[in-house]
């Protein structure tokens, strides 16, 4: 969730629960006490993409954006430079799907919705999409390259 979200004019970015294996596990109702309980959370502040590598495809949803879903491109991996709750300055790598959560949240500090972004849209409830999500996966295209040149790449061969 980015603080703008919640009309908090900040750059700041809440993430939690991250790990797409249990995500998984708790769309279909097989996750374990212990992966239901599992529960991972990190503030960034101040966050700014500072690498950005490989390419994946994700059909996207946003609590802002009601039933709207998209299919949208993002970087497999990211280096993004912030600091945390106390101050300090941090570094870290991103990679999977933990990188398509965060680079979502990013763009609404710049006001851009996954929609502005997507391939494709469709309109479903949350009860639909998560039926749909079980035959329509999170898609590694590619692990490494540079991303504004996959996507260039990617774009040219649909057309």
């Amino acid at each position: 969730m980015a603080a703008i979200q919640l009309k908090i004019p900040k750059r700041i970015v809440y993430i939690k629960n991250t790990n797409l294996n249990i995500a998984r596990k708790m769309q279909k109702n097989i996750a374990t006490e212990e992966e239901q309980n599992f529960y991972e959370e990190r503030v960034l502040i101040n966050p700014v993409i500072i690498f950005k590598e490989g390419i994946t495809e994700y059909w996207e949803a946003c609590a802002s954006c009601l039933d709207n879903m998209g299919l949208v491109r993002r970087p497999y991996k990211i280096v993004v430079e912030y600091y945390n709750i106390y101050g300090e300055k941090h570094v870290n790598t991103f990679e999977g799907f933990e990188s398509t959560v965060l680079s979502h949240e990013m763009d609404h500090l710049d006001g851009i919705l996954h929609m502005d972004k997507s391939i494709e849209l469709l309109n479903m409830p949350a009860d639909e999409r998560k039926i749909f999500r079980q035959s329509h996966d999170y898609n590694i295209i590619s692990k490494t390259g540079d991303f504004e040149e996959k996507i260039i790449q990617k774009h040219l061969r649909i057309k």
